[in-house]
């Protein structure tokens, strides 16, 4: 008999479909066994907004049906995404150490951390990520882990990811009214990272771009710990439209065109080769090349990609800091010239973002990065709710009163 306990369920409400995703730690081989696989068409989100419940709710009930169909067994807790317009700030807190002998304890970093949540974000907005990036103990900085040192005065900064209330208070309901508990929200590019990134990406420095139908989710990691985090309500279906109108066929259609002959980077295309496709209204086809369909969507992809730049320019982030480049996930990745775009416009070395350590029934299809979010769902619940594994580095590992505690009461806050 199967201990559900050992069962972690992702859901992706994305705006093109929902992906629900039943998954078991496989803990000999170090890597997440699935044991179900289901999606659904999504016609209740825009933009990574929900504007239809019950059109969401369907989807949703859809992709569980066809995952529990596949798993042979049921749930009721959930692991579930949050999309459209996130943001982030990086905020510091401030206390004095009490005791006698000056020893910082964990009592200290949380009281850190409380205070640097305590920051004005807006009446319509929530907290739904803290992360600490690092302490100052009197004049010694960028400490990780300060519990057990001594010291006077302790700083700490941390990164702080929000989303509008409306948000989560929508997907909550949409995912109740499915039929099941939402026990942790991560946002879309946070769990992303948790499938596709390496510890070593994390520390050298890397910007991570979740490029979906409706929204591109950018993080950025620097020393470890988040530092930017920022969503763009714009993705493949501005490409999937631009391309629609541009050859006047239905988006549909442009949608598997996109997907079947698309590129994105015209050095890469045969600006002779043609393929036939039909005309919209009509029972006859008519013959396109292929540097046509360049030409009407590598404008909108490299467009997406100068917003990311002039988001790092504008937050400060220095690009030769970010060792490890660019990472490129979601439905996004798989068009062709996606990695060599990026390099262009953005100046880092590029490479598409596959979810690791990861098998199961359906072994090569979840390792496309379309499914990077509903892996790193599943992930995101083994990597900072088990309070007894202790894997992460620094104050994420603590095992009783500490971060990671924090965080398990916070992600109840933030669902109700």
């Amino acid at each position: 008999m199967i201990d559900m306990s050992d069962i972690q369920v992702g859901i992706d409400i994305g705006s093109s479909k929902t992906v629900v995703v039943i998954s078991q730690n496989d803990e000999f081989e170090d890597q997440l066994l699935v044991l179900g696989l289901g999606k659904a068409e999504n016609t209740g989100v825009r933009k990574g907004k929900i504007i239809n419940i019950e059109h969401t709710i369907h989807s949703i009930k859809k992709a569980a049906e066809q995952a529990v169909l596949m798993a042979g067994l049921d749930f009721n807790q959930v692991n579930v995404n949050i999309q459209g317009e996130i943001s982030s700030i990086n905020s510091q807190g401030i206390v004095g150490i009490a005791r006698k002998d000056r020893e910082v304890s964990s009592k200290d970093v949380q009281r850190v951390i409380d205070l640097a949540t305590h920051n004005d974000i807006g009446h319509d907005k929530r907290i739904v990520h803290v992360f600490p990036q690092h302490f100052k103990l009197d004049e010694q900085d960028f400490i990780k882990d300060p519990i057990g040192m001594t010291g006077f005065r302790l700083e700490g900064k941390v990164h702080l990811i929000t989303s509008p209330k409306i948000n989560i208070t929508n997907i909550k309901r949409c995912v109740e009214r499915s039929g099941f508990v939402p026990k942790i929200a991560l946002a879309n590019a946070y769990a992303s990272s948790n499938a596709v990134l390496t510890e070593d990406d994390r520390l050298s420095g890397v910007l991570l771009l979740d490029i979906g139908a409706g929204t591109t989710d950018m993080i950025v990691y620097q020393d470890g710990s988040p530092s930017l985090s920022f969503s763009f309500l714009v993705g493949g279906n501005n490409l999937t439209k631009d391309l629609s109108m541009g050859i006047k066929v239905a988006e549909g259609t442009a949608e598997k065109i996109k997907k079947r002959f698309g590129c994105v980077y015209s050095d890469l295309v045969d600006p002779y080769e043609e393929i036939e496709v039909p005309i919209y209204g009509k029972n006859h086809v008519q013959r396109i090349t292929k540097i046509q369909i360049n030409s009407y969507l590598e404008p909108r992809a490299e467009e997406i990609l100068l917003m990311v730049k002039n988001k790092l320019n504008e937050k400060n982030i220095n690009l030769e800091e970010l060792t490890n480049g660019c990472i490129i996930t979601g439905g996004v990745a798989n068009l062709s010239g996606i990695t060599e775009l990026a390099e262009k416009v953005l100046g880092l070395h590029t490479r598409i973002g596959l979810p690791q350590k990861v098998s199961g029934v359906v072994d090569e299809e979840i390792k496309d990065p379309a499914y990077s979010t509903a892996i790193g769902l599943c992930l995101g619940e083994k990597n900072y709710l088990d309070e007894s594994t202790g894997k992460n580095s620094g104050l994420l590992s603590q095992s009783s009163s500490g971060f990671k505690t924090k965080v398990k009461d916070f992600f109840k806050e933030i669902l109700g």
